[in-house]
C-alpha cells in the first residue's frame, strides 16, 4: 500500500485538517476524546503562542487521511543556561489530558502507525527530547517509537488512572461499594433534604457556563485547600480554554457538568465529559462549609447514577491516586510519562538530570561534630 507523510508545522495547515480529525480518530484504535478536534484546536488557539505545530500526517494517493501523530515543538531553557527544543504532544500538560497516542485507522494500522514513528524519529534534528505526557502503554506512539530509539536514551514514569465498569444498574453498582458508603449515600441524602432546599441539576443552558464554571472554580480552590498546583491551573488562559472546551462539548452533546445546590447554592459539582460509551471525570469541586453533609461523595454517587442511566460502561477518573477515587474505583490503569534524547544536546540534558536525581538521592555523610 503507498501512502505519503507530511510535516505540518503551520497553525492554518493544522486548522484545515477539521473537516477530517474526528472521523478518523473514531476509526482508530486512539479514540478519546482528549484527542478529539474540538479539544486539540481549543489547545491551539489558547496555548499555541508556546509551542509550534509539529503534525506528521499519512495520505494515500486519493488524499484519504490514514493517520497523524499529533505534536508540538516547545522551545525551553534548562536552568536558565541550556535552550533546548521539546516536542510535546499537542493538547497535553497545563490541561491535564490522559490517554493520548498517535492516531491512525485500523484498516492500515500496521503499515501508518510504524510509519509515522519512525518520521518522527528520522527528524529528530527538529528536536532535542521527545517528552510524551500521560501517553497509552501499548498504544502506537510508545510501541514504535521504543523500537526506533536506543533504551539508553529513554525514561519513562508510570501514571495511576483509576476507573470502574460501570453495570447496567445504579442498585448494581452500589452494592460493588462497602457497606459504609452505601450507608452514607443514603444518609447525607436524607440529612440535605432536612437542611433546605437540595436538588441536583445537569448544566444543559449555554448561557449557564460562565457562572457554573466560576463556580466550578470557586469550590475546587477550596476543596484542595488553595493547593499551589491547583491555583496555577486556573490561571487566564486555562480559564479561557476551559470556557471554550466546556461550550464545544455542551454543543456536541460531550459536556456532563452536575451540580448539586443548597437553597440555590453550589455545594458539590462534577465536571466530566461523555464521548464513545465512556464518562471521563475531569474535576470535582465542593463547600467545605457543608462537608458535614458529604457534598463530593453525593454528587459523585449522582454522577454514576446519570452516567448509568444513559449507559456508560466505564468510569475513568483520569491521572491521580486520590484515596477518595478508590472508594469509587475498582480497578487501576497506566499511562506513561516517556521521554527520549536525541543528538548531543538532548542527551547532555538527560544526562544531567540522572546526575541531579542521583546527587539528591545520596545520603549526606555523618556529621563528625
Amino acid at each position: 500500500m503507498n501512502f505519503q507523510l507530511n510535516l505540518l508545522t503551520d497553525e492554518a495547515q493544522f486548522f484545515a485538517l477539521a473537516p477530517e480529525w474526528n472521523e478518523l480518530l473514531q476509526e482508530s484504535a486512539a479514540d478519546n476524546i482528549f484527542l478529539t478536534w474540538e479539544w486539540l484546536s481549543a489547545w491551539l488557539r489558547w496555548f499555541g503562542t508556546e509551542r509550534q505545530p509539529w503534525v506528521v500526517t499519512a495520505r494515500q494517493a486519493d488524499g484519504r487521511l490514514l493517520g497523524a501523530a499529533p505534536l508540538a515543538v516547545r522551545r525551553r531553557v534548562q536552568s536558565g543556561l541550556l535552550p533546548y527544543r521539546e516536542l510535546v504532544f499537542l493538547g497535553s500538560n497545563q490541561a491535564a489530558p490522559d490517554h493520548l497516542d498517535f492516531i491512525a485507522r485500523r484498516e492500515t494500522a500496521d503499515m501508518v502507525a510504524p510509519a509515522l514513528a519512525q518520521y518522527v524519529w528520522d527528524n529528530r534534528d527538529q528536536w532535542d527530547v521527545l517528552s510524551l505526557d500521560s501517553v497509552t502503554p501499548q498504544g502506537t506512539a510508545v510501541t514504535h517509537l521504543r523500537q526506533c530509539a536506543p533504551a539508553r536514551w529513554q525514561e519513562s514514569r508510570e501514571i495511576v488512572c483509576p476507573f470502574t465498569p460501570l453495570p447496567s444498574s445504579w442498585n448494581d453498582f452500589r452494592q460493588q461499594l462497602g457497606k459504609n458508603m452505601r450507608y452514607n449515600i443514603s444518609r447525607y441524602d436524607r440529612k440535605l433534604a432536612e437542611a433546605g432546599d437540595a436538588r441536583y441539576t445537569q448544566l444543559a443552558d449555554p448561557a449557564e457556563l460562565p457562572d457554573a464554571l466560576a463556580s466550578l472554580r470557586r469550590l475546587h480552590l477550596i476543596a484542595r485547600r488553595g493547593e499551589e498546583a491547583a491555583a496555577a491551573f486556573w490561571h487566564g488562559r486555562m480559564t479561557s480554554f476551559q470556557q471554550e472546551i466546556a461550550a464545544r462539548f455542551l454543543a456536541n452533546g460531550w459536556l456532563r457538568f452536575y451540580r448539586l445546590q443548597l437553597d440555590g447554592r453550589d455545594i458539590g459539582l462534577t465536571y466530566n465529559f461523555y464521548y464513545a460509551n465512556k464518562l471521563s471525570y475531569y474535576m470535582t469541586g465542593y463547600d467545605e462549609a457543608w462537608r458535614r453533609y458529604g457534598p463530593g461523595r453525593q454528587i459523585m454517587a449522582y454522577t454514576i447514577r446519570r452516567a448509568i442511566g444513559e449507559g456508560a460502561r466505564e468510569l475513568d477518573f483520569l491521572r491521580g491516586e486520590e484515596a477518595y477515587k478508590f472508594s469509587w474505583a475498582a480497578q487501576s490503569r497506566l499511562t506513561l510519562h516517556l521521554k527520549i534524547a536525541a543528538g548531543s544536546r538532548g542527551r547532555l540534558l538527560m544526562q544531567a538530570r540522572r546526575f541531579k536525581a542521583g546527587w539528591r538521592a545520596t545520603p549526606a555523610a555523618p556529621s563528625t561534630a
